[in-house]
């Protein structure tokens, strides 16, 4: 799988096109090349999906952190395989696309959704065909403009939506077609006059599997920037458990795993699911079926003995990798803090317990890393300068281990970082080179990928050797 989102006009970013794949992709480029803009435009459409255009502005830095010098609107655009659809009672390969603009608008300047379109194309002998389309012109705050677009009866086939057979399984085509339009215009409308600066994917993306497979990248889009004393500090007890991006709270997803209370884990997946995922919509737009995650169990991602054996093996996996790259180490345990009734982490040697301001800071960022990457929350997992305290054999492990959760969980890790050594274990059509040109910020894979394999195979050299020497580009 293959995830393509355009950005433009964001932070130093002029113009880039992003091919994300499931597996690792790895960016290197020297300082002020803007590794970091392209990590925080990815978490920028995951805040925008989730909490809104304003929102997402203040907590990326605000407008003035955000727009690119000299520019009034931001946009992403993503485009995303669709699958085979009918058209014309014949199915083709379809496109998925999704384009938004954000601009300060109003009085007060407050960041909101410009124009948004989503739109399906059938791709007929080198041709597009128009399927649906949705576009909501926000411009004008006194008047939201919608056209909605959904293509005559005898072109479109009961496939278009994948949820369109729980919806309509009695209904014909042309009563789909009138129905689905007069329902979800109401809806579009309402919703874009309400909450001006929400996206309206979150409406669209309940109607199909695909589509919520795309939402779910964003809305379990994860980035980790551990911080070691934040994470020694003593965590709050909750009802759920998971571990903060910066390493807080990662002592209750250990005390979850050690005491087997998986339940705590899942929850933290769902918790406030409804209100994020836009499930809190009237139940009177569409029948039930279109809010699977409400009345589906299935939606959980295992079954209760599935559950016993993933977070089992995830514990286990956490201490063997702990253990081996941590001397003389041999597991991770929680205790209670006497003074406030917190737990933190523990660490135990034989019959030594070492307490978490006697380890090292690398010790406990491997220790976060490992729960952030053994405990899948992550569809699409970010992390920025990996190597920051760890230790290279560390470094060499945690690109294998994301390799290998990758394969087994379908997870995209991006990576920024300046190690060579990270660049060394890594596979040439993992790396993307970001430089930063007078236009802006740009991407480009490695150039003569399997020249470059092929003298790596025939010589001691390494990629990270390539790369430190000029040979990649991306050196200052």
């Amino acid at each position: 799988m293959v995830f393509n989102i355009t950005v433009k006009n964001f932070k130093s970013i002029s113009s880039i096109d992003l091919a994300l794949k499931e597996g690792l992709n790895i960016l290197i480029g020297p300082n002020g090349s803007g590794k970091t803009c392209i990590l925080t435009s990815l978490k920028f459409v995951r805040d925008l999906f989730v909490l809104g255009a304003a929102q997402a502005t203040a907590r990326n830095g605000g407008a003035t952190r955000i727009f690119r010098r000299g520019e009034d609107t931001v946009s992403f655009s993503i485009e995303h395989d669709y699958g085979d659809r009918v058209y014309r009672k014949r199915k083709w390969p379809c496109t998925f696309s999704w384009r938004v603009e954000i601009s300060q608008m109003g009085p007060e300047k407050i960041a909101a959704i410009k124009c948004e379109d989503v739109s399906i194309y059938a791709n007929v002998r080198g041709k597009q065909k128009l399927l649906f389309r949705l576009n909501v012109d926000r411009g004008n705050p006194q008047s939201t403009k919608t056209i909605l677009h959904l293509s005559e009866p005898h072109e479109f086939g009961r496939d278009l939506f994948s949820r369109w057979n729980r919806m309509f399984s009695s209904k014909s085509k042309k009563d789909i077609h009138s129905e689905f339009e007069e329902r979800m215009l109401r809806l579009i409308i309402r919703r874009a006059r309400v909450r001006p600066d929400e996206s309206v994917f979150p409406l669209i993306m309940r109607f199909d599997d695909k589509l919520q497979h795309l939402y779910n990248l964003f809305f379990y889009l994860n980035e980790y920037n551990i911080h070691p004393d934040t994470a020694r500090q003593s965590a709050e007890r909750l009802p759920f458990a998971k571990m903060q991006p910066n390493g807080d709270g990662v002592a209750e997803v250990i005390d979850a795993l050690e005491k087997r209370s998986f339940d705590r884990i899942e929850l933290a997946r769902y918790y406030g699911m409804e209100s994020f995922m836009g499930y809190d919509y009237p139940m009177t737009d569409f029948p039930y079926y279109a809010y699977p995650h409400r009345y589906d169990y299935r939606f959980r991602r295992y079954t209760p003995t599935e559950l016993q054996r993933v977070y089992k093996q995830a514990f286990e996996n956490i201490n063997k990798e702990l253990s081996a790259a941590v001397k003389p180490i041999e597991s991770v345990s929680v205790k209670i803090d006497e003074t406030n009734g917190k737990r933190f982490v523990v660490f135990r040697a034989g019959k030594e317990t070492f307490y978490p301001q006697e380890v090292s800071d690398g010790t406990i960022k491997w220790l976060c890393i490992l729960v952030s990457i053994f405990v899948p929350y992550s569809s699409v997992y970010i992390l920025e300068e990996p190597e920051n305290f760890l230790h290279p054999w560390m470094q060499q492990r945690l690109i294998s281990m994301m390799r290998e959760h990758a394969k087994i969980n379908n997870a995209i890790f991006v990576l920024a970082s300046h190690s060579s050594t990270v660049l060394n274990s890594a596979f040439a059509e993992e790396v993307l080179i970001v430089s930063q040109t007078k236009d802006g910020t740009k991407i480009n894979e490695i150039a003569d990928k399997e020249e470059i394999e092929r003298v790596l195979l025939e010589s001691d050299f390494r990629l990270g050797d390539f790369w430190v020497s000029g040979a990649l580009g991306g050196v200052p």
